[in-house]
């Protein structure tokens, strides 16, 4: 579509240039260890529910941080409204 040929003519010269750039891909349909340990290993179950870590997704780049724009959309659609107290005016 874009008249570039392709370097890789099969799925395994793919995968071969794949695995030699990243030697993890050469465990095709293998499950390995992660190299720092202990991710994964039995513990307490909890049953509270997920939860997200980030109290605000919308400014969580620097870029957005910044923006007067984006602090103004936050005020508007991201930080609940408070309730007003009646000696607001």
């Amino acid at each position: 579509m874009l008249g570039k040929p392709l370097r890789y003519n099969t799925l395994r010269a793919l995968r071969a240039r794949m695995a030699k750039a990243a030697p993890q891909f050469k465990a095709i349909e293998e499950i390995t260890p992660a190299a720092w340990g202990g991710f994964g290993t039995p513990g307490e179950l909890d049953a509270a529910a997920f939860e997200s870590p980030v109290g605000n997704f919308y400014m969580t780049d620097p870029i957005s941080r910044a923006s007067a724009s984006m602090a103004a959309c936050t005020a508007a659609f991201a930080t609940p409204p408070r309730q007003a107290t009646g000696t607001d005016g």
